[in-house]
Order: C-alpha cells, then structure tokens, then sequence
C-alpha cells in the first residue's frame, strides 16, 4: 500500500524575500501621454494582454505591471532575475507604446533608456500586493531552480540543465532535449510551477507537477499541410541572441500556423524574428526537413512541441506520459534544490491494489452478449488481433464472435460497417454550432441507412482521422451525439496520415467502451470502501456549457444520475440520456 500525495508546498511567499532582483521604472516621458488617455479601462485591459503575450515570450520576466495609473517614479515596472538583454527591452516599449499611443504614427523612434536597479524583494512593495503573487512566485521559483543541474540516476548521473518557460499562470522549467535510448527521439523534462490557494483557505501553495515534453521530429509529409486549421503550435527558439546576460540558454516562445506546405509565422511574429535576426538563419521549411538537427543545435536551437490535438500527423515515436519511478525522482530533486517551501502533508491511506490487475473483468449483471461495431474501412483484423494478443477475449465462438474475459461469460459480437456515408459531410466550415441540429440528423440517417433502424444499445466503435481544425464545431461531438441517439455509446480511434493504428491505442478504445456499458476491472473488488461513497464530479460538455453529474458506489455497484433527476441509473443509461436532461438540452 502506498499513501497519496499532495505534490504542493506551503510556506512558498517569505523565503522568496531575501532574493535580489532587477528592475526598472516606467519611463517617466510616458507618463504625460498615459494621463490624457482618454479610455483608462480599454487602455489596461489592453496593456493585461500585451503582458501576458509578453510573458509567454520572454521567460526572464517575472512581472510586469500592466496598470500604468499605478505607475510612479519609484514604482518598479519590469522586474527581472536580472537585466534583461536590450533587444527584449526595445521590443516590449514597442508593444507598450503602440497601445499607449494608440494615435498615428505609433512606431517608437526613439526607445527609452532606462537602468536596471537592484534590490531585495522584500524592500520592493509593489510585489508585496497578494494579486501580483501568482505571476512573480511562481516565476521567480523556476528561475532559482534552473540555476543548477540535475543529476539523475537513470541517466547515469549526468547533469541535465533546465531553461525557463512561461504559459499564463503557469511558469515551467524544461530540460535541456534529451535523447531516448530505445527509439532514438528526443523529449524534455518539464516541471509546471503554478500559485493556487485550497478552497476555503486563503493560504498560498505552490502546485508542482511533473512530465515530458515531446518534439515533431519525423520529417515525412513535405507536400501537406501538418497542422491542424485553425490550430496554432509554439516555437522554441534559442539563439546567442536570447542568451541571458550571464550566457545561460534562453528559449522564445513564438507560434506558426498551418499552411499550404508545411507551416508558416502568425502574423504577429513575422517580424519579431527579423528583429532578432533569425529570419534568414532559421527557415521553417529547413526546420521541417532537418528537426533533430535543429534540436541538436548548438548555437540555433529550434523546439517544436508536438501534440495529437494539433498535429494531423504523426511526429515522434515517444509515447505521451512520464514512468512514476522518473516522476519521483524528478519531485526528489526539487525538494532538494528548494528545502525552504513545507511539502503539505501526506494524505490519509486509501486501500489500493498495487497491482492494478485489469483481467478478468466484472461484467454487468444479467447481461449475456453485447455487440461491438466497428466503423472502419480495413482495421477489423487489427482489433480481433489486439483483442486476443490482451487477453480481454479468452476464445473465438464462431465467425467474429468472441467470449469475453470475465467473471461471467458474457459473448460479444463484432461487426463491421463502412464508414463513408458517415463521412459524407466533408471536414469544412459548415460544422458549426448553427449547423449542429442538422448534421446529427444527418449521422443519425447515415446509420440507419448503414446498420438498420434497431433498438438494442450497442458499442461503436468508430476509426477515423482528425479533423481539419477549421470547424467550429468538432465532428467527432457530432458523430457522438448522432450514435447516441441511436442507442450507441462510441469511441473513436485517431487515424494518422501514413501510420498504422497501434495495438496500444485499440485497447484502450475497447476498455473505455467497456467501461462506459458498466464492466469493471478485476481490481475493483480490491478496494475495501465503508459504506455507500456518493459523489459530484462538474463536467465540461463544450466551451461554455457544464453539466453535474452524481455517482453513488456500493460495493462492486456504481450508479448515476444528472442534475436535476430524481432516479439513479447505469453509467451506459446514464450517457445515452444526457441529450434528454432539462438542464443540458442537445449535449452529449
């Protein structure tokens, strides 16, 4: 038995006081052209936005504020672990002035010249403000502990060093690339540091967690585009020109976008890179042909972080996720550089099974046969395969029938059926919201058409490839709410240009629509738990729209309901009937 733990520190606020940092003042020329401003909200929700772009970009910032009506002559402005280089600076009084002087011309001829001071936290007020704590805290952290390396035991002690990073409240630390033994790609260790307070409490935490970054490095698609529409993927770039003052590697976060080959700069940044002088050093269609050596790069280094969710094909052979014994050891460093901050304490035991046996599953009780349909055009050998080499089916009963692994027998029963009709609305603009009644119409006749008009509830499970990224509206949400309407509870397996589907991915796919029809893995029975455990779990169905969801567990039975029914139901009833609940017409 192993206990939980909070992966959270306290005490994180105080021993930060008596670090030095750099900072500047606002230039007091523009103090004259913020006071005749004449929209004093517009111009600081402006300004908030231009910071947090500017955050993202520039990791040496630890903040920035983004009031200029709180701006005095002994006000810090800019505070940094230390002086920022000044090609930084002139880009940020660029993006400062041409809000503040939001009038033609707005180019900045002329760039303050301003010098860094040097202080003590605690001798700068402006940071003591409570609000200003969840952008420097967290900042400040991650630069304390990228000064030193790491050493790591499965990595034969050699020093690995770490760079940092920002997204919005969240500051990263990510390690130098780091190349893996068994496929040969490279990924990094990135530790997220983020401020948060527990509910109820009015106590600041620093929340750590740990995991890997993966890089597209696959060249192997020149003549397509290999972003998503409408999706946006960053681009880590190192050159000597981002270097800190004292020669440590520093990465800017830029973004491209797809394009009709390959990848293009968003507009924004078309010309921070000529600024920098990597326009004609660092070609996107270079990076593209020769990634690893860009990663492998000495004095240009160019990261691009992939992700399934961005990219419509394949990048790297590394698998999303980092190994617990890796996760430990990383969290044991940290502590080891930071001994300051209070680990919360340990929770109490939960009784686990370690083992977390899957086989044999619990299956439903009374149920004798169950039918899995495959959407596919040519992966059914793959899944009856994969269904075997698992172990989730013990034997074949005839032609595609199989008996499934558990504690009762329970048959279950595969077939097969095209899926173009299915697919005929191309992946395009038209899957949007003010479509959306239309197009699960139009699924819902597409299987009837298919598979016939029956009403036994049935398991889908549906092979496709992403989509385009230009919809409003995803297809697969679509398909999902279609299938649900004819008693089918789907899954979807992502099909990548040029890639084989994994065995991995197919049974993960066939586990989850077991699930969801009330199968239970052989671990459950392990878990000792008093009495009934009832519980409220807040579910994100799209953008804006979230729906509470009950569950009530006793012994090996688990039941649901929505808010605002009166009965309890099974998981499968319970997810074909969200689109029928008053409190969230149409979702699924």
């Amino acid at each position: 038995m192993e206990k939980l733990q909070l992966l959270a520190f306290k005490n994180i606020v105080e021993p930060l006081y008596n670090e030095k940092v750099s900072y500047i003042y606002f230039p007091i020329e523009w103090l004259e052209i913020v006071e005749i401003h004449y929209r004093t909200f517009l111009l600081t929700s402006k300004l908030k936005l231009v910071n947090e772009r500017l955050y993202e970009m520039f990791s040496d910032i630890l903040f920035i504020q983004h009031n200029p009506y709180m701006l005095k002559e002994d006000t810090p402005w800019i505070v940094a672990k230390e002086p920022m280089k000044q090609e930084q600076l002139d880009y940020i009084f660029q993006s400062w002035y041409e809000v503040i002087h939001d009038w033609k011309p707005n180019k900045l001829i002329d760039p303050p010249h301003l010098e860094w001071q040097y202080d003590l936290i605690s001798n700068l007020p402006a940071l003591h403000d409570k609000k200003t704590f969840s952008k420097w805290v967290p900042a400040l952290i991650t630069h304390i502990f990228c000064e030193q390396p790491l050493h790591m035991e499965n990595k034969n002690e050699e020093e690995i060093y770490f760079s940092p990073l920002r997204s919005q409240h969240v500051s990263e630390a990510m390690s130098e690339p780091i190349k893996d033994e068994e496929t040969h790609d490279y990924f990094s260790y990135v530790y997220r540091f983020e401020y948060v307070t527990r509910g109820g409490e009015n106590i600041p935490l620093l929340k750590v967690s740990v995991g890997i970054r993966r890089f597209y490095q696959q060249y192997n698609h020149k003549d397509i585009p290999i972003l998503l529409g409408r999706k946006r993927s960053q681009i880590l770039i190192s050159t000597p020109e981002f270097e800190s003052n004292n020669k440590k590697q520093r990465f800017v976060k830029l973004k491209v976008q797809q394009a009709v080959k390959g990848i293009k700069w968003i507009k924004r940044f078309r010309n921070l890179k000529d600024d920098y002088r990597i326009g004609g050093e660092v070609k996107l269609e270079n990076i593209l042909q020769c990634p690893k050596e860009y990663i492998r790069g000495t004095k240009i280094r160019v990261l691009l972080p992939y992700n399934e969710n961005i990219y419509k094909v394949q990048g790297t052979k590394i698998k999303f996720g980092i190994k617990v014994r890796e996760k430990e050891e990383l969290f044991n460093e940290f502590q080891r550089i930071c001994p300051y901050f209070t680990l919360l304490p340990e929770c109490e035991n939960v009784l686990t099974n370690n083992e977390n046996e899957l086989l044999p599953l619990f299956a439903p009780k009374g149920l004798e046969s169950i039918t899995l349909e495959v959407w596919s055009d040519d992966i059914v050998i793959e899944i009856e395969q994969a269904l075997l080499d698992s172990k989730i089916v013990l034997a074949q009963n005839g032609d595609s029938s199989y008996v499934l692994n558990a504690d009762n027998p329970v048959l279950l029963k595969i077939v097969r059926y095209n899926i173009r009709k299915l697919l005929q609305n191309p992946y395009r603009m038209q899957y949007s919201h003010k479509n959306k009644k239309k197009l699960v119409d139009d699924v819902v006749k597409a299987v009837h058409a298919t598979a016939g008009e029956q009403n036994e509830m049935k398991l889908a499970l549906i092979a496709i490839k992403n989509c385009d990224g230009r919809e409003k509206i995803n297809p697969k949400q679509i398909i999902r709410e279609g299938f649900a309407q004819t008693e089918r509870i789907s899954a979807f397996i992502n099909l990548f240009i040029g890639q084989s589907v994994s065995k991995k991915e197919i049974i993960n796919a066939i586990l989850s629509l077991l699930e969801q029809k009330g199968f239970l893995k052989c671990s459950w029975n392990k878990i000792k738990l008093p009495g009934i455990i009832v519980n409220l779990s807040i579910e994100k169905m799209s953008k804006y729209d979230f729906l509470p969801i009950f569950s009530k567990i006793n012994g090996r039975e688990i039941l649901y309901k929505l808010y605002g029914q009166e009965e309890w139901g099974t998981i499968d009833h319970t997810l074909l009937n969200i689109g029928n609940n008053n409190h969230q017409k149409g979702m699924i």
